[in-house]
């Protein structure tokens, strides 16, 4: 987008404007939150989050516009459980379909949709670079059975610059590119072999279930 990349499709050529300022806005709202997160860990200079998150750096930091089909069934899970790799993600959507992992019950809860609003999930990234003190949200995708519309949700994914480092679930230190480039590895596996590899939920399932 920043390139204004030929293999953009026509339609975001077209609309570069509009594409730009949503990302402007979303990007300076995103970046706020991690600073306001900062200050509520008192973390000051160098070890601040907005350090990892420094305008011009390379970075994974994606938009993405998502289609769910409407339910066929209570196995069509959108999305297996996981949490998302990077630090913060923005997600603007008008039907039913995310559930969180709730802590108390260890059970799954929707989170219903507001006009208006965004909903807004920490991600294994933010959770790393705050010395664990900060927890990813153990999310998924299920459309419900009594929702005939299909899905359609705009999510802003803010991830660290890819040089950042930090000590993964696992106490390894790694980069935020590689924890990014290896996380979608497992999330290419089959579900089954998804569930036997603690990084689709960044450590936080074992976390929450204890």
């Amino acid at each position: 987008m920043v390139e204004k990349s030929p293999r953009l499709p026509e339609t975001v050529h077209k609309n570069a404007e509009l594409f730009d300022t949503f990302i402007s806005i979303t990007h300076y709202v995103s970046m706020t939150i991690v600073s306001c997160l900062s200050d509520a860990l008192g973390l000051h200079n160098d070890r601040r989050l907005e350090q990892s998150h420094r305008e011009g750096e390379p970075t994974n930091t994606t938009l993405m516009l998502m289609h769910y089909p409407h339910h066929l069934g209570d196995a069509n899970v959108g999305q297996n459980k996981h949490t998302d790799s990077g630090s913060l993600t923005f997600i603007l959507c008008e039907q039913w379909g995310l559930q969180v992992m709730t802590p108390e019950t260890n059970t799954w809860s929707y989170i219903p949709p507001r006009s208006g609003h965004a909903v807004i999930n920490m991600g294994d990234s933010l959770r790393f670079l705050s010395g664990k003190r900060l927890y990813s949200a153990v999310h998924r995708v299920l459309p419900p059975s009594w929702q005939k519309e299909s899905r359609y949700s705009i999510a802003y994914f803010l991830r660290p610059e890819k040089e950042a480092k930090f000590e993964d679930t696992d106490g390894n230190e790694v980069s935020a590119a590689k924890w990014h480039d290896e996380k979608y590895l497992v999330f290419r596996q089959p579900h089954a072999k998804q569930a036997e590899n603690n990084m689709v939920t960044g450590g936080m399932e074992q976390i929450i279930v204890n």
